[in-house]
């Protein structure tokens, strides 16, 4: 009769300890994905509005999808006029893989390659240009925590930019078009560069 109750007991204590253990294992799991939001400083002397998102996953790499918006009418004593519409993504690759530290980490050197497209409206001194845009190129940059929710990101790419345009005299108080010409200019160089605020989300962020 003592020998089946301490069976028992044993039994019971064994159980309680498997239940205690397991869902500290199981929290213990580092998280290998977040989300941060972005701009980037360098259009706000120009007051270009901007923004992005990026994904980060599989502990070493993240996507990210970015737009500028760029409009100014009456700029100058030529009268200078912008308006252009810009979409993009990047897809990079993380030195330092941030799931091994237990959090969502989103720092230090990164490499990547960035595709960009759109359309931009030029007018100056009662000429313009209408332009299709297409730039892609290799990028390297390196992210600082500045806070535990916020990192300062610095980068630099390199590629190859296309625009086809027409070129066409402005008459009528900027209300007609004169179509001259069409062309392409390319140009094989920086075609990227940004010192973007990034802010992580989740309650995870680190």
């Amino acid at each position: 009769m003592l020998a089946a109750c301490m069976a028992v007991s044993t039994t019971a204590v064994h159980a309680q300890h498997a239940d205690t253990v397991q869902p500290t294992s199981i929290n213990s799991k580092p998280s290998s994905c977040w989300v941060a939001l972005k701009t980037n400083a360098l259009a706000f002397p120009i007051l270009e509005p901007n923004g992005g998102i990026e994904f980060g996953f599989a502990g070493r790499f993240s996507i990210g999808i970015d737009g500028y918006r760029p409009r100014f009418h009456n700029v100058g004593k030529k009268g200078i006029e912008v308006n252009a519409n810009l979409w993009g993504g990047d897809i990079r690759y993380w030195l330092k893989p941030w799931n091994k530290e237990g959090g969502r980490s989103m720092k230090g050197h990164f490499f990547g390659a960035y595709y960009t497209e759109g359309m931009v409206d030029l007018q100056y001194n009662e000429k313009g240009n209408q332009a299709e845009v297409i730039t892609t190129g290799f990028e390297y940059g390196y992210v600082f925590p500045i806070a535990k929710h916020c990192r300062l990101e610095l980068g630099l790419g390199v590629g190859y930019l296309r625009a086809d345009y027409d070129h066409f005299k402005v008459a009528g108080d900027g209300k007609q078009l004169n179509y001259c010409h069409s062309g392409r200019t390319t140009w094989w160089g920086p075609t990227k560069a940004n010192v973007s605020f990034v802010l992580l989300l989740g309650k995870g962020a680190k």
